[in-house]
């Protein structure tokens, strides 16, 4: 998988992006390809979510973890 770790002065967000081989419609070495290109969208400022899948979850776990919108406990019940 790809790990992708995203900063804005001392915040941080981490996403893992893993295509699954057999399940996932990408290879992980288009989704390395498309994972770049969106960090050089994003640092120029373009926030827009790559249209990937496993890309779009991991890219959008790291979001929203820099945003502090996840939940800092999670009920698995």
């Amino acid at each position: 998988g790809l790990y992708v770790c995203l900063r804005e002065g001392e915040r941080e967000g981490w996403g893992e992006i893993s295509p699954l081989p057999g399940f996932s419609q990408e290879t992980w070495e288009e989704a390395q390809s498309v994972l770049l290109a969106w960090v050089n969208n994003w640092l120029a400022g373009d926030c827009e979510l790559p249209q990937m899948p496993s890309v779009a979850f991991g890219v959008s776990c790291a979001l929203a973890e820099l945003a502090d919108t996840l939940p800092q406990a999670a009920n698995y019940r």
